[in-house]
Order: C-alpha cells, then structure tokens, then sequence
C-alpha cells in the first residue's frame, strides 16, 4: 500500500471522516483487501467508526458482503458477522439497508443471526429481525436459533426472537429441550409460556410428563429419607468404642450417611423444581382454557340475548322522547340521538356477536297504554325509588354510588366500582357467590 492508502486505512480505523475525504482526494484506493480477507468496511464496523462508514457505503465500490480469510476467529466472516459480534446495532442496521445478506453463512456454518443468540445480543438479534433476518435461521447443523437461546439459557434473546413469528416445529422443540435442561432453564420456560409459543395440547401434555416425574421425585426422597433414618439409628445401636473392626464398621457406617444426606439434598432439590414447573404449566393450561372458554360465555351472555332490564324514566330520556302513537299503531318515541364517538345510538346495547339471536329493548315499542307513564318517568324520581327500593349499592352502601353496574350472569346490581373491584379480582358474586363473567352497564 502506498502512503495514501495508509492514510485512509488510518482514516477508517480512527473514525475521521475528514481524514478519509482527504485521503479519498488524493487518490486512495478504498477497494483494497489486506493480508487477513479485510476490507475497509471489515475495519470501520471492527472499530466501530459509525461516522465514516456511511462515507464508505454510499460509494458502492466495496462488497457488503466480503469475507475475510479463513482463521480460528473470523474465519469467512462479513462485515455484518463484524458488526453483530460487536454489538455494533448502528452498523448492522446501515449494513442490511445497503444490501448485506442476512444469510451468509461463515466458515462455521453460522448466520448473523446465531451469533446475536451465542454472544446474548438482544438489541442486535432485534436489529436483524427488523431487517428481514427469519427467526427461524438454522446454522450448518441444523441446530435452531430457539434452541441456541435454551441451552444458553439466553432469555433476553429468547423473548426477542418469540415477539417474530417463529416456526412452530421450531418452538415445541425448543420448548421440550427446556423442560429437560433443569432448574436452570426454568427462566427459558416461563418466557415460552408467557409468548405462548406451544399450543394448549403440547403445555397440557407436559402437565402429565411433569407431574409423573415429579411422583417418582417425591418417592425418590421418601426412600432416600428412610435409608438415612435407618442409617442414623444403626450408628446410635453400635458402640462408640471397640475393637479396631467395630471402629471401622462406624466410619463405613459415617461415610455411607454422609453420602445419603447428599443424595436426599439432591432429590429435595428435584422436587422442589419440578413443583415449581409444574405449578407454571397448569398455570399456563388453565389460563388458556379461560381464554377458550370466555368467548362461548361472552356469546351466551350476550346484552341481547338476556332480558331486557327495566327501563326507567332517565334510560328513556336517553333512548328518546315520546310521540304520539300513529292512528292504529302503538305509542313510539323519537330516534336515538348519535353519539360522535360512536356509531351506535347512546343507551342501546352493543350489536350481539354473530350467531346469537338478538333480544330488542323493551323501550323500542312500548304498548300504548304506557305511552303517558314513560313520557312521565322521566319528570320524578328513577324506578327504583318509586318503588321503595334502595339505589345505594349493596355493598359499599355509599348513596354516592348508585346501583347502576349488574353482574352477569347472576344479574344483582352493585355500583361501578364496586362492580369493577369485584370482576377485577376474580371474586365471586357478594350476593349469591355467583362466579362473575362480566359486567353490564345500566343506565337507570
């Protein structure tokens, strides 16, 4: 290289974009390859000269793609196996933008992408995926990069790669290596639990695995306790002092107890991690039976399809205002005014889910006879009032707080927050012990 093209080498190396313009108006060459398989590009992501690089892409003279020599390090690495390997995000982003193949593989048979898992990169794993890179990349082996994160116990990369759509081969597979890895990929199991990467059947499958293994655990330790009992109470029968064969037989007797006492720790240990794993998987398996069961129940206890609450005066105010009933034709109201926000009319229910047959309101016609009480609810106090019945809520008895919030399906009245606090927590009805599915609003 002449002095120009170690002026530019120079340039890259110290992130100096001046340097490298200069270099560049004296003629430099910035095509050049160096003894090791590096070029310009190699050497401004190794140094992280994120200001000069941009300088040396939009040129399109270097190959983005470039591999080094072979050698025990960097052996056909690209600039973009450079960059990940450095946690060099700024560097991988410019790279893939400027055509940087997401795929190449190195001299050991590994994508960008499985670097990112071995070296715990989550911002640069990220990065690739954001790109384009596929979250289901395999190295030269065949080993996954779901799997990677497992036996690495990688977590942060592990959630990472979970958040793009992995295949699901891939996800059970790497969801079994972490139920077999041990205490330690516990973490890895509780992030494929909580992005739900296997299906309701594979969690409940481990359900069973898991708690068979636990039932030979626990007899495990039961056995392992009862040798060390009988252990203990033999070396408390033979004599403390003897002839030199009775002091050997307490030393055998001593090292055999000591050995016991460990294998029980191990076996409390065991048992102690498969009840956790365990206790997260039927978790895991209830949580998603819920799911499938809340929207049966949210079709069956669809607003239309109860029955219709009593509407009191205020509710029909809302609804509208009542008209003259035409000549043969019961009494009617005005239309429901619009709410901007929504396009349903203000105080009716939500359109039921399909399939479930709609129950009308009992205010859209009220028979004739009743026109004038309607049109006078709205004048004096609501329904239950009239009646003598209590609007305070029931439960926090707070006169504040109207009855207003019904409990489905049991149907007593309680108010919002009462209602909210109750349905938030999982309890039951206060009233009857009803489980709670949901609330309904009512306008009264």
């Amino acid at each position: 290289m002449g002095s120009s093209d170690s002026k530019i080498l120079s340039a890259v190396k110290a992130d100096d974009v001046a340097a490298l313009n200069e270099a560049l108006a004296e003629g430099a060459q910035i095509s050049d390859i160096d003894k090791d398989g590096w070029s310009l590009l190699h050497w401004a992501v190794h140094k992280k000269s994120n200001a000069v690089l941009p300088r040396l892409l939009e040129r399109r003279i270097l190959d983005v793609n470039q591999r080094s020599a072979k050698g025990w390090f960097s052996g056909g690495f690209s600039p973009l196996h450079l960059a990940v390997r450095n946690d060099n995000v700024p560097a991988v982003v410019l790279l893939a933008e400027a055509g940087a193949d997401l795929t190449a593989h190195c001299q050991s048979g590994w994508p960008p992408l499985a670097y990112a898992v071995y070296d715990n990169r989550p911002a640069a794993a990220e990065s690739l995926l954001m790109c384009g890179a596929s979250p289901s990349a395999l190295t030269s082996g065949g080993e996954s990069c779901l799997r990677m994160c497992v036996k690495h116990r990688h977590t942060g990369v592990l959630a990472v790669l979970l958040s793009f759509p992995v295949a699901e081969p891939q996800r059970v597979e790497a969801f079994q290596h972490a139920l077999k890895a041990g205490p330690e990929a516990l973490g890895c199991v509780e992030v494929l639990l909580r992005a739900n990467a296997v299906s309701a059947e594979v969690a409940a499958a481990a359900v069973t695995s898991v708690g068979a293994d636990l039932r030979r655990a626990t007899e495990r330790m039961a056995t392992r306790a009862e040798q060390l009992r009988r252990s203990e109470e033999l070396s408390r029968r033979a004599p403390s002092r003897g002839a030199p064969p009775q002091q050997a037989s307490a030393a055998e007797a001593a090292a055999a107890a000591a050995l016991l006492v460990a294998s029980l720790r191990e076996a409390q240990k065991e048992v102690e991690y498969l009840t956790r794993l365990l206790a997260k998987l039927t978790a895991h398996v209830a949580a998603a039976a819920a799911q499938v069961r809340a929207p049966a129940e949210e079709a069956v206890l669809a607003p239309a399809a109860l029955p219709p609450p009593q509407l009191g005066g205020r509710l029909m105010g809302r609804l509208g205002t009542a008209v003259p009933a035409a000549p043969g034709a019961g009494a009617g109201f005005a239309p429901a005014p619009i709410s901007p926000a929504t396009t349903q009319p203000v105080g009716r229910a939500a359109e039921p889910p399909p399939g479930v047959a709609s129950a009308p309101l009992a205010a859209e016609a009220p028979p004739a006879a009743e026109a004038g009480s309607v049109a006078r609810a709205g004048e004096g106090a609501s329904e239950p009032a009239a009646r003598g019945e209590s609007t305070s809520c029931p439960v926090c008895w707070d006169a504040d707080a109207p009855k207003n919030c019904a409990l489905i399906p049991c149907g007593h009245v309680l108010c919002g927050d009462c209602a909210a606090r109750f349905l938030a927590r999982g309890e039951r009805c206060p009233m009857c012990r009803t489980p709670i599915a949901r609330t309904m609003k009512l306008f009264l």
